[in-house]
């Protein structure tokens, strides 16, 4: 999901995926808040999410992060979302950045430019 924050500069991507019919699992690279989530969805379901940032706070890769994480997930929906994070993930934002711009240009041919 894309938008845009009118109290705020800038828009962001954020990733949600429904893995069953009552589970949705919410990826925000620069750390999700559970409120703001749940206000979009108007369904019951058990909310899962990142809190911790992934993403560098200056970065505006975001877009290629929701990618990283949505091709990576769908083929380790058997792992817990904890666990998934913490195997694609480090603490080291600047790590990160390489990872999901290297994953996107050997494995989807994308050339990804420096915008942190």
């Amino acid at each position: 999901m894309y938008i845009s924050i009118s109290s705020g500069q800038g828009q962001h991507w954020f990733a949600v995926l429904r893995t069953s019919k009552d589970h949705l699992e919410i990826f925000d690279s620069l750390g999700g808040n559970l409120q703001f989530f749940k206000k979009w969805f108007a369904i019951s379901a058990v909310y899962e999410f990142n809190v911790t940032p992934v993403q560098c706070s200056g970065s505006q890769s975001c877009g290629c992060f929701i990618v990283f994480f949505l091709v990576l997930r769908y083929f380790n929906l058997d792992t817990e979302l904890s666990d998934f994070l913490n195997n694609y993930f480090t603490k080291d934002c600047e790590e990160n950045e390489a990872a999901v711009n290297k994953f996107l240009h050997e494995k989807l041919g994308w050339q990804i430019t420096s915008n942190t």
